[in-house]
């Protein structure tokens, strides 16, 4: 087998396993917005360094340190965002009521 056709089959492999982690992580997005609802329901704060930890932990390596790392602060980032939006977009509340 040429050079080139292993590269492409390597890439083809690569693609696949891309388009389970982008599926995977559609859904996580769509568990953090939930986790952010509770989270401002129960008044608990967007980040949980123990937890991070613990995920951080089952990592072998540096660079999925690094990937996980970014993938917690984008999470982050994305609860601060949902908890602020859906305040920001609820009707005020009426004294007396």
């Amino acid at each position: 087998m040429s050079n080139n056709k292993k590269l492409n089959n390597i890439r083809k492999k690569l693609d696949q396993i891309d388009d389970k982690i982008i599926k995977t992580l559609r859904i996580r997005s769509k568990l953090i917005k939930q986790i952010g609802e509770i989270k401002k329901k129960l008044k608990l704060p967007i980040r949980n360094p123990q937890r991070e930890k613990l995920i951080l932990k089952k990592l072998k390596n540096k660079y999925e340190k690094r990937i996980f790392s970014k993938i917690l602060l984008e999470s982050r980032k994305l609860q601060a965002h949902y908890v602020v939006s859906r305040i920001s977009s609820a009707p005020p509340e009426r004294k007396g009521m």
